[in-house]
């Protein structure tokens, strides 16, 4: 008896399915993470906090919001 298991056969739509699922629960994550951090600093939400890298500095509250945010979103990952 041997103690290899058998070939997993290539499933593109599967691995297709699988990165989706994993982007939408990211981005899922970071704007309840940056929903909840801009409500109670009373900041406006932007696509900007999504997509770019303008807003995440450590000078600010906000930008501590948005790099905790981004860590605890991809640790949801």
């Amino acid at each position: 008896m041997s103690c290899s298991s058998p070939p997993q056969q290539w499933h593109p739509k599967l691995i297709i399915c699988q990165i989706v699922a994993l982007q939408c629960t990211y981005y899922l994550a970071l704007g309840g993470m940056l929903a909840v951090g801009h409500s109670l600093f009373g900041t406006d939400l932007s696509l900007d906090h999504f997509f770019t890298d303008k807003h995440m500095n450590a000078q600010s509250a906000t930008g501590w919001v948005g790099i905790t945010a981004a860590v605890v979103a991809s640790l949801v990952g």
